[in-house]
């Protein structure tokens, strides 16, 4: 799982997705270039429903562009790299879309939302989205589509949120220079970094 938070800067509303030529095996390049290459999608205009829409990208190596309807503020992808969210804390009801890949989809897994979300993160090995909002760390349970755990910040604002690989340890950094560590739903500690 990655999650990154975009540079500071001017605010985004566009992902560019392109294929890179030396990274990864022939097959694994192979694939990546079949998922870019799959047919993009460009809605009406006037489709106030869209999410964010699909455009081919002609030169520059080719690849995909995707296009959100308000300015995100990070991006996480899933350990198979077949499904990345998008985090748009001014979009109220679209302030989470996650998009997949090899389908050129793009989906509001929200009707509403519980708070301003700050960023998102998936478990890498089960079907768990964790949505961290200002307060608190979500974790929903993809399959049943339910909550499954509420973890409690008890401190400043969620600023990042962090997946260990095994899927045993959540890391939530926030404002106020804390690190929350929780471990199968219960907060193990907190840390304050001293600068």
């Amino acid at each position: 799982m990655h999650t990154s938070q975009l540079p500071p800067g001017p605010p985004l509303q566009h992902v560019t997705l392109t294929p890179t030529v030396d990274l990864g095996s022939a097959a694994e390049r192979k694939a990546t270039d079949a998922a870019l290459a799959a047919k993009a999608t460009d809605p009406a205009d006037g489709d106030e429903k869209v999410l964010a829409r699909w455009l081919p990208r002609d030169g520059d190596g080719g690849g995909v562009e995707v296009v959100h309807s308000h300015q995100l503020r990070s991006i996480a992808w899933h350990a198979r790299g077949d499904y990345f969210s998008a985090v748009a804390p001014n979009g109220a009801t679209q302030a989470v879309v996650v998009h997949q890949l090899s389908r050129h989809a793009s989906q509001n897994p929200f009707r509403k939302n519980r708070g301003r979300i700050t960023c998102t993160a998936f478990h890498p090995a089960k079907p768990f989205f964790l949505v961290a909002t200002q307060n608190n760390v979500r974790v929903y349970n993809l399959a049943k589509q339910t909550l499954a755990k509420k973890l409690l910040a008890g401190g400043g604002v969620i600023t990042s949120l962090a997946v260990h690989p095994s899927g045993d340890h959540v890391i939530a950094g926030t404002e106020d220079k804390r690190c929350l560590w929780y471990g199968l739903g219960v907060r193990i500690g907190s840390l304050r970094a001293g600068i």
